[in-house]
């Protein structure tokens, strides 16, 4: 196939470079009627064909002014939109004027712990000796094992 052919076909046509392929190799190969290549036959397209001619569209017209949206009835005014600005602005620094009055950090951690370590029983929480053999530690494991009750199979 001819690159021009195929030029003509994907640009004029709007079809993809692979349909104009397909095209052209269903098609026989037609001699030239202009100048003809010694490498190649082209195809000449002539210039009144229906492949040349762009292709028809509706016409476009303007719009009717039956057609637009109607305009809307109830828009604030400036002065009413201004007074809103204000309002949001004055309760804006009404709340920021509480929000800085909140005494943010009040508590007292010694405190908290405090409270927290009371509700712990001190003789479950110490760490293990230290100088436990491993005999020992694995008792105390086989122990606390024993202690521990599987959950409820859920049926």
């Amino acid at each position: 196939m001819s690159f021009a052919r195929l030029l003509v076909l994907t640009s004029v046509l709007s079809v993809s470079p692979a349909a104009a392929m397909a095209q052209t190799a269903a098609a026989p190969a037609q001699p030239s009627t202009t100048q003809p290549s010694m490498t190649q036959n082209v195809t000449v397209v002539e210039p009144n064909t229906d492949a040349l001619k762009p292709p028809q569209r509706p016409a476009m017209t303007a719009p009717k002014w039956s057609e637009f949206p109607k305009a809307p009835k109830s828009v604030p005014t400036v002065p009413d939109f201004a007074g809103r600005v204000k309002k949001e602005e004055s309760d804006s620094a009404q709340l920021d004027a509480i929000g800085r009055a909140i005494v943010w950090e009040a508590y007292q951690p010694a405190a908290i712990t405090a409270d927290v370590n009371a509700r712990i029983d001190p003789a479950k929480m110490g760490p293990i000796d230290p100088e436990l053999t491993p005999a020992q530690t694995e008792a105390l494991a086989q122990s606390l094992r024993s202690q521990a009750a599987p959950p409820t199979v859920v049926q």
